[in-house]
């Protein structure tokens, strides 16, 4: 039952059947590896970013849980839409420009390897 609601869910944003059953498949591959990761302790700031509509009730904490293991607190940049409209137009032309502002002004981006 729960497969036919989140099949029905992907629906909306545009997905057909076969393409949202791929999707599906590794929603539920994501799932069983994020249930199964224990971040490691960051001894520095993190940066994260995430979308301004989260897709569920559970994303509710800013940090998205992250301050637990990141020592040096964590910097929060929120983005428009969603984790399924991030990466389409306008807001992946928003992000690009926020990732390029990010690299130009941190020095490990300036580094040549």
């Amino acid at each position: 039952m729960i497969h036919i609601r989140i099949l029905q869910f992907l629906k909306k944003f545009g997905y057909r059947i076969p393409a949202a059953v791929r999707l599906l498949r590794v929603l539920q591959a994501n799932t069983k590896a994020m249930n199964s990761y224990i971040p490691p302790f960051y001894e520095g700031k993190m940066t994260l970013l995430r979308t301004d509509k989260p897709m569920g009730n559970s994303f509710n904490e800013p940090t998205l849980g992250w301050n637990k293991f990141a020592k040096g607190g964590v910097e929060v940049h929120r983005f428009p839409g969603n984790h399924f409209t991030l990466l389409k137009h306008p807001n992946v032309q928003i992000l690009a420009q926020q990732l390029k502002s990010f690299l130009d002004h941190n020095t490990f981006a300036k580094k040549e390897y």
